[in-house]
């Protein structure tokens, strides 16, 4: 040690520094890294676990595809009373949803747009006594829609207003999560969507709703494929391929339905005419939501790790910070008291010495290959 140059232990004690910066700069990146890991988990998390946003899908489903408004336009075609009865219970489910969510915290907005939902199911759930005197008259379903007209447009405006309170501001760029496009995907299917228009079709018999249904179809692909882009299980496929198949069956039925209507046929003779097997549309709607909530407890349990991982890493900084900095403290006194201090006092009082006429001084750090025997 005692040929160690200063300007060699100035180079270690900088070594030293550098290394400590590198292993800090390292340390906060990968914590950084891990806090963002952390943030997209929790903000997919807190969008599936929104109880308004989970109720609002809820409230889709009981009004639109397999719901209210498809068993009231098949209550009208087919005029059996299972289909009475399913009005009637999805009545009853929705207005229970609908009570449910106004015990949510809500604006005035929210408030509001739950009172017209609830002033729409109402009616539908009125009228539908409506066919049913009309059915015992034999009235055609043409007849029967002619006299019960129920404008959808101010539900629709209350669900994109509970819609868009629900999901809040995104930030800019940010992409739609599984949660949402599959509500989306229920929007176009449900009620003012996909099964909705297609009642209407068979009804009505008119191009420009068939256009519609075909909008739908079209909106209803693009939120699959936005749905696979974010990257799915294999089985999530799947249940994707099966929604979309049914979907491409009802964009062809849509031309049918133009078809037989071009022939004279009836809404009820259409109707029993088209065959569209829907059963795997139910299933992938199901199957979705589950492989949803399977990925979000996954995810929450890599949350739950990775906070683990930063919490290890953080201490492991500490510490790492802590010694380093301590050795850098003691190398600096070293240095500065032993190596550069300690010998310029000892050659400072050998001078003096020889000055003093004492040529019997021992010259410290003679013969040393260091800064210091150079100067002595």
């Amino acid at each position: 040690m005692n040929n160690l140059r200063i300007s060699t232990a100035s180079r270690l004690l900088l070594i030293a520094i550098v290394v400590t910066g590198i292993i800090q700069v390292a340390n906060v990146l990968r914590i950084t890294n891990n806090v963002e890991t952390i943030d997209d988990a929790w903000v997919e998390f807190q969008e599936a676990q929104n109880e308004k946003v989970r109720l609002l899908g809820d409230l889709r489903s009981a009004m639109g595809y397999g719901g209210l408004i498809e068993n009231f336009k098949d209550y009208m075609l087919r005029q059996t009373d299972e289909y009475l009865e399913n009005i009637k219970k999805f009545t009853d489910k929705s207005m229970s949803i609908i009570k449910t969510y106004e015990g949510l915290g809500l604006n005035d907005t929210e408030t509001s747009a739950l009172g017209t939902l609830e002033e729409i199911v109402t009616v539908y759930g009125a009228q539908a006594g409506e066919i049913e005197t009309l059915t015992f008259d034999a009235v055609a379903a043409e007849e029967i829609d002619a006299k019960i007209q129920i404008d959808p447009m101010p539900a629709l405006e209350a669900l994109k207003v509970l819609a868009q309170a629900a999901e809040g501001k995104k930030k800019k760029g940010a992409k739609k999560t599984k949660s949402q496009l599959l509500n989306s995907i229920r929007a176009h299917l449900g009620f003012g969507g996909l099964i909705h228009n297609f009642k209407n079709l068979m009804i009505r018999r008119d191009a420009a709703i068939a256009d519609k249904v075909k909008a739908d179809v079209t909106a209803i692909t693009a939120d699959a494929a936005s749905y696979k882009a974010l990257g799915v299980s294999e089985n999530e496929g799947k249940l994707l391929d099966d929604l979309l198949g049914v979907i491409a069956g009802y964009g062809t039925a849509a031309e049918t339905v133009l078809a037989q209507a071009g022939q004279g046929k009836s809404p009820q003779e259409i109707d029993q005419a088209l065959s569209i097997d829907d059963s795997a549309l139910t299933g992938a709607l199901e199957g979705l939501k589950a492989e949803i909530k399977n990925q979000l407890d996954a995810k929450s349990q890599a949350v739950e790790d990775t906070l683990e991982g930063v919490r290890s890493l953080v201490q492991i900084s500490v510490w790492v910070t802590v010694v380093m900095l301590t050795l850098l403290v003691i190398g600096s006194y070293w240095l500065l008291n032993y190596r550069v201090r300690a010998p310029i006092m000892a050659i400072t009082g050998a001078m003096n010495d020889l000055a003093g006429g004492n040529l019997e001084a021992k010259i410290p750090g003679l013969g040393e290959k260091t800064e210091v025997g150079e100067m002595a």
